[in-house]
């Protein structure tokens, strides 16, 4: 590599860990605000767990600045992977232009940490180190194989799960209504208003909503997947809630032929209570 090559390699690795830089501040911004904001959390798909995120990128955006090759690399691939992931998953490409602007960045960052490193070898400014492949170095590869791995996996889950919390209708995945649509769980001129999932992969193995007409529960391993109750025929409802990580609040339905109808409701970030208070309301102000 010639001066000019070198100024231009050290400059696409500036670029990339400032990118990092911004990428985690953005993120953590955008962390803090999603917690209490239910719009930017299921706009940016961020909450209180990116913070995760935030600190994996800070440390790759840091290694980055010391001019590490494979923290180019593995930043470069997180961002591509979790993208590419999130699209699949949702059919909306999030971040747009920005997104292949970082993608890009990234991408000539890594190459030229690559350039930098085997001009310094060859220079002999950087000595290779040779040695025999013992247990230690495996074991790092190994490891690092892993962690790379559990990270993608961490990502692919989170994406293809429901949520953890109770989603506002208007924000709710387009999966998610097309298949209700199709099961004709709703008509076309109903508004959902909340729902939520306990299910761990499959949404289809429970999920529970609202619209102002009819209570719906919905579970594929029952011979009838779905309970459709009008909200005229509920007698009365009762909510009982549970603040705790592992466990669900409970809402119960008493209807006019005496069944009894129960289901949960994620408390996190008080959505149960937002899921039974709408539902109280719309209940109370039909005409029975």
């Amino acid at each position: 590599m010639n001066t000019e090559q070198i100024l231009k390699a050290e400059k696409h690795i500036k670029y990339a860990w400032i990118a990092g830089v911004v990428s985690t501040v953005t993120t953590f911004i955008f962390s803090l605000l999603g917690t209490y904001d239910d719009t930017i959390r299921f706009k940016y798909g961020v909450d209180v767990w990116s913070l995760l995120d935030v600190a994996l990128i800070a440390g790759l955006a840091y290694g980055i600045y010391k001019k590490n090759r494979f923290s180019a690399l593995t930043l470069f691939l997180y961002f591509l992977i979790s993208k590419f992931i999130m699209y699949a998953s949702s059919g909306q490409f999030s971040g747009g232009l920005i997104t292949v602007i970082f993608l890009l960045i990234f991408f000539q960052g890594t190459i030229a940490t690559f350039q930098l490193h085997k001009h310094l070898i060859a220079t002999g400014e950087k000595v290779k180190k040779k040695k025999k492949n013992g247990f230690r170095f495996y074991s790092k590869i190994i490891g690092g194989f892993v962690v790379l791995t559990g990270i993608i996996g961490f990502v692919y889950f989170s994406s293809v799960s429901p949520e953890i919390e109770v989603i506002p209708g208007k924000q709710l995945n387009n999966t998610y209504k097309d298949f209700m649509h199709s099961e004709e769980l709703i008509d076309e001129n109903e508004v959902i208003q909340y729902w939520y999932s306990d299910a761990i992969i499959d949404f289809k193995d429970g999920f529970y909503f609202f619209t102002e007409k009819k209570v719906v529960v919905y579970n594929k391993q029952w011979e009838d997947p779905a309970v459709l109750m009008p909200l005229k025929s509920i007698v009365d409802i009762e909510f009982e809630r549970d603040s705790t990580f592992w466990n669900d609040s409970r809402i119960t339905l008493y209807l006019e032929d005496e069944t009894i109808v129960f289901f949960p409701v994620s408390s996190e970030y008080d959505g149960d209570v937002k899921f039974y208070n709408r539902l109280y309301k719309l209940w109370t102000s039909i005409e029975k």
